[in-house]
């Protein structure tokens, strides 16, 4: 016995829509397929687009929900989460905050005068790489003014806990402390281990790495140039200090 044709019409868009009945099943087929809604080829081409678009949607949004969860959290100051790399002057740094940001880069130091976007540059180079991964942010004044804190204290461990977190890193203002033995020997460990462990590292100083390993207690000075040297992609921001300039201008 051969199976029998039945037309009906598409649920979405009324057009005729046939399809075959096995032999054997034509009033039992029938009886259920009535409960059943219909759709052509091409209604269930756009219904199967339409899924894939809304799931898409739903994917994005998550991504967007875990980036702006992890900037809450990265310790990037208030005044700067909204700077983006649109922002940044396209130039050297721009590119190489960039690349830093889109993972093409793994180290990068930013030096150069006070006031020629070193800071405002970071921000930006972390907003991109944060929509990917968790990235932390602490700036050398906080950071050893933690590890200061009395051992056990709250504020100590949150420093040890950033500085040995296997995690992306900016070290903002790297210059702006005399850090005690024991604290360059922490700033050395943090730097080495993302060396080690090929972790995103962002540095930003007014010094050259040799200024910065004179400044630092030895041997760790010496080791922390050293690594940042091997590391990372140097770039010097020049230019006048655009905070002289007023409000608005980048840091």
């Amino acid at each position: 016995m051969s199976a029998t044709a039945h037309v009906d019409a598409c649920a979405k868009c009324g057009c005729a829509v046939e399809r075959e009945i096995p032999p054997g099943l034509t009033g039992t087929w029938l009886a259920h397929a009535a409960t059943m809604p219909l759709v052509c080829s091409a209604c269930a081409a756009r219904r199967d687009a339409e899924d894939a678009a809304q799931e898409r949607r739903r994917a994005e949004e998550a991504i967007r929900r875990d980036a702006a969860r992890r900037l809450r959290s990265c310790g990037l100051p208030e005044r700067l989460r909204r700077v983006v790399l649109t922002d940044i002057d396209r130039d050297a740094h721009h590119d190489a905050a960039r690349r830093w940001g889109a993972g093409e880069l793994r180290g990068l130091v930013l030096s150069g005068p006070v006031g020629t976007g070193k800071t405002w540059t970071a921000a930006a180079a972390l907003r991109e790489l944060v929509t990917r991964r968790t990235v932390l942010w602490t700036s050398a004044p906080l950071l050893f003014a933690q590890l200061g804190a009395p051992r056990g204290s709250e504020r100590h461990e949150l420093a040890l806990e950033l500085l040995t977190a296997r995690t992306a890193l900016v070290l903002d203002d790297l210059d702006k402390a005399r850090p005690t033995d024991y604290g360059a020997e922490q700033l050395f460990l943090a730097v080495d281990t993302r060396v080690e462990h090929r972790k995103p590292l962002l540095v930003t100083t007014n010094l050259t790495l040799g200024e910065l390993a004179a400044r630092y207690p030895q041997p760790y000075g010496e080791a922390i140039a050293s690594r940042l040297a091997g590391y990372c992609e140097h770039v010097e921001l020049r230019g006048p200090d655009r905070r002289m300039a007023g409000p608005g201008h980048a840091a």
